[in-house]
């Protein structure tokens, strides 16, 4: 299994808390310039793109970082970008787009710095061959329960009552639309080292987010789609994306 990896090179050192949304909208304007069909299918409001869901999740990975209150401080002047997904064809779709912004030499703005892409490429993923693994997160866990009476979302905490099934009520969404035959029910998330933290979800929103390594255990087939795909919700916002440390 493989994933994308992508090298940025920044202006400076500074990069805002939010940089989940600038990776997403680096994201939709790859593309968009390279492939509409599949743009209009993920973000098109017009063609209630949200509920199709998304088939892939990313994190970043930065050297040696500082966070300074609504910052983040880089150990040098470049950060790591890697995105996974569960369909090949959809794999190559995103590599093709962020080929050709690093072919165009495309630099993009992140609110007082620009960054563009020096290097772009694929690294191996190490399939679960099991039924359970030791996993940390690369990105938050978010585990989003709606309240249908007050129509507002609760983003809970590992130890909350009701986490696991709504992670489990996101990977059911997931595998739904991917096709994927398993079962979620099977599916649990013991904490091992894990820790809760605030998450910039959205705009001024911060919720409850879940980092840290946890012990993952579950049919294989689900287990490596959740590999590729992420765990919880807003996986496409790049949420709940996962390495295995040890299986």
């Amino acid at each position: 299994m493989k994933q994308i990896k992508i090298v940025f090179e920044t202006e400076n050192d500074k990069l805002p808390s939010n940089y989940n949304s600038l990776m997403l909208s680096f994201l939709k304007h790859s593309v968009e310039l390279s492939d509409s069909d599949l743009f209009d299918v993920w973000f098109n409001k017009s063609r209630n793109s949200s509920t199709l869901g998304k088939s892939y999740t990313f994190s970043c990975s930065f050297p040696n970082p500082r966070f300074e209150g609504g910052s983040v401080r880089l150990g040098n002047n470049s950060f790591s970008f890697f995105l996974s997904t569960y369909d090949l064809v959809d794999l190559m779709k995103l590599y093709n787009a962020f080929v050709g912004c690093y072919q165009r030499h495309e630099r993009f703005p992140m609110d007082g710095n620009s960054m563009e892409i020096s290097w772009i490429g694929t690294t191996e993923i190490q399939a679960i061959v099991g039924n359970r693994a030791l996993m940390k997160f690369d990105s938050s866990l978010l585990a989003r329960r709606h309240d249908r009476e007050t129509n507002r979302d609760k983003f809970l905490g590992f130890e909350d009552e009701g986490f696991i099934e709504s992670v489990r009520a996101s990977a059911e969404i997931a595998i739904r639309n991917a096709g994927v035959k398993t079962d979620v029910n099977l599916l649990e998330l013991r904490p091992v080292n894990a820790k809760k933290t605030v998450v910039h979800y959205f705009r001024d929103m911060r919720v409850t987010g879940n980092i840290g390594t946890y012990e993952i255990s579950g049919e294989p087939e689900l287990l490596n789609f959740l590999l590729l795909s992420g765990v919880g919700s807003a996986t496409g916002s790049g949420h709940g994306k996962f390495r295995v440390m040890n299986q």
